[in-house]
């Protein structure tokens, strides 16, 4: 009974989601923050369909979560008590929505058939990036949607990318943007077998990196011990 319930429902799902297909035309899925989206909606109906109106919607939605030390009272001991809960929020920072035909009072019908709508956004300028982490994430949705009166609306839906490069120029601290160093030493043994000591002097051009920028590292290594370095590597860490 409830394989049966659940291939009915995927079966119903397949079929709401044939019925409305979105297309972009720019089949990478990327895009910058100002870019103009374009794509199609097509429909395919195997007999005269009734609908209020035809949309497609774009949504930036921010999503976060995290552990974190909760303080609260405890009414039975009298006294304040710390405990770890779940904190998260939801928000969409971009939301818009495009009429292709209908939305107005009242019903329209269309025919059997296929049917295409074309579409153009053009994006806000001033968007964050698409963003994933153990944290949280920055997700873009296009979203296309037959309202359907009294019945259940035929949807579909595609994850596309935004890529937002910062402007280093905006930045409003300028110690960001100055040269930074990093130096440490080891010495090899200790007290009368301590050799020499290795030093590492790294020096970066700035503070503040942006990405798919060439990192130009400058490097100088000092061995005073009578130990020899089999090489130097260097590793780069986004901490969160």
């Amino acid at each position: 009974m409830l394989m049966n319930f659940l291939m009915d429902q995927l079966h119903f799902r397949y079929k709401r989601m044939s019925q409305c297909k979105v297309w972009l035309d720019n089949y990478t899925g990327q895009y910058y923050p100002g870019n103009l989206i374009q794509g199609k909606v097509i429909l395919n109906f195997n007999s005269e369909t009734k609908l209020r109106g035809i949309k497609v919607r774009i949504v930036c939605h921010e999503h976060t979560e995290w552990m974190g030390e909760e303080s609260y009272y405890d009414s039975t001991r009298n006294k304040h008590e710390t405990r770890m809960t779940q904190f998260r929020g939801d928000n969409d920072a971009f939301a818009t929505e495009l009429i292709l035909h209908g939305g107005h009072s009242g019903t329209t019908s269309l025919p059997a058939g296929q049917h295409m709508y074309p579409f153009s956004i053009v994006l806000p300028t001033n968007l964050p990036g698409t963003y994933s982490c153990d944290e949280g994430n920055i997700t873009y949705k296009l979203i296309s949607i037959v309202d359907r009166p009294m019945a259940f609306d035929y949807q579909d839906e595609l994850i596309f990318v935004v890529v937002a490069p910062i402007d280093l120029n905006l930045i409003g601290r300028s110690d960001l943007l100055e040269p930074t160093s990093y130096s440490n030493d080891k010495t090899i043994c200790c007290w009368c077998c301590a050799q020499g000591p290795i030093s590492l002097d790294v020096e970066l051009p700035r503070k503040t990196l942006t990405p798919g920028e060439t990192v130009n590292i400058t490097a100088r290594v000092s061995n005073m011990s009578n130990t020899n370095l089999e090489g130097v590597r260097f590793k780069l860490t986004q901490v969160m």
